[in-house]
């Protein structure tokens, strides 16, 4: 069954028929790095015919870049697409509560080696005692990407042509615990198979606010945004923000709406907000890289962490890709309900790239052509 729901998933990413935007002119050693991003995020937006995309690098030497193309909102020409223009920055988030987790244990607030149901507020099969919350954390429970399994074709469809709410079944609490005990993530635990999955980190989420009483809005607040001053970084933007956000937009799906035109805007409930309910700006994402990179310098940890791993691997929520210079990248990204988001380091550079956008196509191609664009004016 399983097979068969890939190659159904499979066919629809065939027929979104996602694009692969090019330079328009070839990119020499020396060339301006905002000029050379410019002319990326414009060529983006002719040849994809998207709403808007906004773009930012973050330079060893702590310097800045930030690149807009497009309209926030097409319908009213009188949003500004500038720095504090607000996205949904979908799977980004799993990056800011991840560290949120790690912060909450060193305070002792919970336990990441503690088993599922330490925390867990309803009972689940015993399969779940061997998993732990830094199995959740680093995509090593085995459970499935996705709640759903081939009965649930109509739902996938649903989203592909129409724009339709495929996590609905296991956005809310009860609505999780009810996909964790059914048979697809059950048989998926048992083969203790490591697999990136939004369930499992929607239940970190869940987990985390039972040890600590606290939500994962608050939790974050607490140990992110306000240490770090991401003031636009949020999972319930308010009215003044609002008004600054970004129209979610069809991209190459859903297929039965124009590209550029609005799509019904969907919030993941409290099952799975954690993994992907965040909005935020540019600047407050290059605040973040430039905290966690630099200043904690996690970059020289990765660069000795990653050498014996393979493309494609893992390695906290993040993608291990070789460039053709042989430059190890790092990278993950998001899409949701007309949002599409990508951020990446190449770890030998020290070069990092955050990309917010409307239209929802997948942005992990159009962010590595960035990073690599930026790899190849660096000597």
């Amino acid at each position: 069954m399983k097979v068969r729901l890939l190659a159904i998933c499979g066919l629809a990413l065939f027929f979104a028929g996602c694009r692969v935007p090019l330079p328009a002119r070839p990119l020499n050693k020396g060339d301006d790095a905002k000029s050379a991003m410019q002319q990326l995020a414009d060529d983006y937006i002719r040849r994809s015919g998207n709403t808007c995309i906004v773009a930012g690098a973050l330079f060893p030497d702590g310097r800045e870049v930030v690149v807009h193309a497009g309209r926030a909102n097409p319908a009213d020409t009188s949003v500004p697409l500038d720095d504090d223009t607000l996205f949904a920055i979908a799977s980004i988030t799993k990056n800011i509560v991840a560290i949120t987790a790690i912060e909450a244990a060193k305070a002792g607030r919970v336990n990441l080696d503690a088993s599922v149901p330490t925390y867990a507020e309803e009972p689940l099969p015993e399969i779940y005692r061997r998993v732990t919350l830094r199995d959740l954390l680093y995509h090593r429970s085995g459970l499935p990407r996705e709640s759903l399994g081939f009965f649930d074709v109509p739902e996938i469809l649903d989203c592909w042509m129409f724009g339709g709410d495929i996590y609905k079944k296991a956005s809310s609490r009860a609505g999780l615990y009810k996909t964790l005990r059914g048979s697809h993530c059950v048989k998926a635990v048992r083969r203790a198979k490591p697999e990136y999955s939004n369930i499992g980190f929607g239940l970190l989420g869940v987990l985390l606010e039972n040890a600590t009483g606290e939500s994962i809005p608050s939790l974050v607040k607490r140990y992110v945004t306000d240490p770090l001053g991401m003031a636009d970084t949020t999972f319930e933007p308010d009215e003044a923000q609002r008004t600054r956000l970004a129209a979610p937009t069809a991209g190459d799906v859903p297929k039965l709406v124009r590209r550029g035109h609005r799509v019904p805007v969907h919030r993941l409930g409290d099952g799975l907000r954690a993994t992907g309910g965040l909005y935020s700006t540019v600047r407050d994402q290059l605040r973040f890289i430039r905290h966690f990179l630099l200043e904690k310098q996690m970059l020289q940890r990765f660069r000795q962490q990653i050498p014996d791993k393979q493309d494609g691997q893992l390695h906290f929520n993040h993608v291990l890709k070789t460039t053709p210079k042989g430059h190890r990248m790092l990278y993950r990204w998001g899409m949701f309900y007309g949002y599409a988001s990508f951020v990446g380091m190449d770890v030998e550079t020290g070069i990092a790239i955050i990309l917010l956008r409307s239209g929802t196509d997948w942005p992990d191609k159009l962010g590595i052509l960035f990073l690599e664009t930026l790899d190849h004016l660096t000597p």
